[in-house]
């Protein structure tokens, strides 16, 4: 069985970012709001990576942009807020 550590630690050196929150949340919430992986509370406690992970989002969204209009790859845009 593979560790939360590593996993973490795989989805941020691949930049899955999106799925490295999820598991962050996921870890919080069963937790009583905090645990002990340190890949995701410091990626996640560092203010800065929240435009990072924005940036991600936005270009992974976005395909192109015709007569001042985007075309979306999905409509699953969303906002988050690091605690």
């Amino acid at each position: 069985m593979v560790d939360d550590n590593t996993v973490a630690e795989h989805l941020l050196k691949k930049k899955y970012y999106l799925s490295a929150l999820e598991l962050h949340q996921e870890l919080l919430e069963g937790n009583n709001g905090v645990h002990n992986v340190a890949a995701l509370n410091k990626f996640f406690g560092d203010s800065n990576n929240y435009s990072t992970l924005m940036k991600q989002v936005e270009t992974d969204s976005i395909t192109n942009k015709k007569n001042g209009k985007y075309t979306l790859k999905n409509s699953n845009i969303f906002l988050c807020r690091f605690i």
